[in-house]
Order: structure tokens, then C-alpha cells, then sequence
């Protein structure tokens, strides 16, 4: 589902926000994406929504190379991932249905099929007696539940979520946590950013540890870092851990 060939990423002032990855997260899988901040979580994300291009290497995403993608075909690339940001980005002047439908109404769904999305994907994250709702009038942890119906409600072949549990108490973040575990059962590839360890502690999933731009840490047995493109600093950092 998403391959990267050493990947790197640098921007105008130098500095390198990923350096030589290479990854793949095969189709349905449910990956962890951790590491400090400033680490490259955010960068990697922003790379396979097309937010940003890559400087060197390759990303394919759907079997996509969105090096040769087009600026025309990008929104047809995104109708396909969802996204959850931490600070749940919902407009405060629609109301929670209206909040969810948003995504269906650019891509063109009819009403009937609009209201019947929204009504199924509230009742999945629990909040269809919400529906009426502002979100000033919900709990951070009620909003982010909100923000994940809007991401999943067309149905994407891929969910991307950046630091979705960071402004909720623990034991929302694990309710959370299990909800993206029931979206990737219904044969959604998952990747989520986070710096919670209770995560990939109570919800057991592969993990991929970014450091300085480097993929320091899979969980994924078949992986082995790739030393050549690390310097020996970055190397004794690795070894360290």
C-alpha cells in the first residue's frame, strides 16, 4: 500500500527532516509511527498526502509514484486517505453531522447517501446523539471522535492520524486507540503518529521509530537499518537505544 525508496526530505535552510528511508506497509496493516518531536513523523505524513514533495527517492502509494503525480490527479489520490490531526481542525459554525458530511459533499454524494454515511459512521464512533452538536459543546475527547467519523466517512482505503490522542486523558486515548484498531479490521491500512507508549503498549501493533530523520526502530523482524546512509554520530545514537 506505501513503499518509500530512500526517502529524503530537505528544505531551503538545509536541514534534513528524513533522511534515506525506505519502508513498506503492506495493504490492511496498522503501523505506529513514534519518535521525539521534530523526529520527521509529521514530514513522512505530509509526504504521502502530497502536502510536500519529496527532495530525493521515491514514494508509492496504491501502487501511485507521487514523484510523477500530477497537481490534477493529487485530490484524486487524497479521496482515498483519510486524515486525523491532533487539534481535530472541525468548523465551529457546522454542527457535528455537518462537521462529518463535509467530505462526502466535495466529492459529490447525494443527500440521501450523505445522510445515510454520516448517520453509520456517528453511530460506529459513538456519537450519532451527538449529531445536533457544536463542537464547543463536546470534550476534546468528543471532538477527536468527531474528526475520525469525518476522516473514515468515504470510506479510504488509508487512515493517517497525527498525534490523535495528544489532547485527551489516557483512557480516551486507549478508546481511541481501539477504535483505529476496529477501522483497520474493516481492511483500512492505519498509520498513526504518536508520542503516547500507551498505545503500542495496550494495542499491540508494528512500530517505526523515526530519530533525526532516520528509521531507527521497526518492530517488523525483516527489517535491518540501513547503516551506510547514517554517519557515525547517528550510528552510535542508533546503538545507544
Amino acid at each position: 500500500m506505501i513503499r518509500l525508496f530512500k526517502l529524503t526530505k530537505r528544505y531551503p535552510n538545509g536541514v534534513e527532516a528524513l533522511k534515506g528511508i525506505n519502508l513498506h506497509v503492506p495493504t490492511d496493516s496498522f503501523v505506529y509511527l513514534t519518535g521525539p518531536s521534530g523526529s520527521g513523523k509529521t514530514t513522512l505524513m505530509k509526504l504521502i498526502l502530497c502536502m510536500e514533495r519529496a527532495s530525493e527517492g521515491e514514494i508509492l502509494v496504491a501502487g501511485r509514484n507521487l514523484r510523477m503525480l500530477s497537481r490534477q490527479s493529487i485530490p484524486v489520490l487524497r479521496r482515498n486517505i483519510g486524515v486525523v490531526f491532533q487539534d481535530f481542525k472541525l468548523l465551529s459554525d457546522r454542527n457535528v453531522s455537518e462537521n462529518v458530511a463535509l467530505g462526502l459533499e466535495i466529492f459529490g454524494f447525494s443527500r440521501n447517501e450523505i445522510r445515510s454515511r454520516v448517520a453509520e459512521t456517528l453511530d460506529r464512533v459513538g456519537m450519532l446523539r451527538f449529531q445536533r452538536a457544536f463542537p464547543t459543546m463536546l470534550s476534546a475527547g468528543e471532538q477527536q471522535r468527531v474528526a475520525i467519523a469525518r476522516a473514515i466517512v468515504t470510506r479510504p482505503k488509508i487512515l493517517l492520524a497525527d498525534e490523535p490522542t495528544g489532547n485527551v486523558d489516557p483512557e480516551m486515548s486507549l478508546d481511541i486507540g481501539r477504535l483505529f484498531n476496529d477501522i483497520n479490521a474493516d481492511n483500512t491500512t492505519v498509520m498513526v503518529a504518536t508520542h503516547d507508549p500507551n498505545l503500542p503498549r495496550e494495542i499491540a501493533h508494528r512500530t517505526l521509530t523515526l530519530n533525526n530523520g532516520y528509521l531507527v526502530l521497526d518492530t517488523d523482524p525483516q527489517y535491518v537499518p540501513d547503516l551506510d546512509s547514517m554517519d557515525a554520530e547517528d550510528q552510535a545514537e542508533l546503538f545507544s537505544q
